[in-house]
């Protein structure tokens, strides 16, 4: 039943392979919410509930760039494939009357799997 007025939640379970981008899509998803435009976002920074690490190669020059959400990351630590998210875990954003909770999950090991 919906009332009028009243706070309404919604869950989400996210559920994929490691790389398939839902850490990403959470972080993508809280700026969407935390701010009324793309320029403001960048703006303030970006706000990134998850830490994101890429590594970038210069097309010109093969140059490797480490570019992170999270300033106690330097070049040497990234590892390239390796997945951030160890266990679930609920991320709440409210908007209006809407609570939304993001429920990001680690993959299973292949050997887990049912084929």
């Amino acid at each position: 039943m919906f009332i009028v007025g009243a706070r309404t939640t919604v869950n989400l379970l996210l559920l994929g392979e490691t790389g398939t981008g839902k850490s990403t899509w959470i972080n993508g998803f809280a700026n969407y919410v935390s701010y009324e435009t793309l320029d403001a976002s960048e703006e303030a920074g970006g706000f990134f509930p998850i830490s994101a690490t890429f590594l970038h190669m210069s097309h010109e020059t093969y140059d490797q760039r480490v570019i992170t959400t999270d300033k106690r990351v330097h070049h040497g630590d990234h590892t390239a494939g390796h997945s951030v998210t160890q266990k679930p875990r609920t991320y709440s954003f409210t908007h209006g009357d809407l609570t939304i909770n993001l429920i990001d999950t680690p993959s299973w090991p292949v050997r887990y799997r049912r084929h």
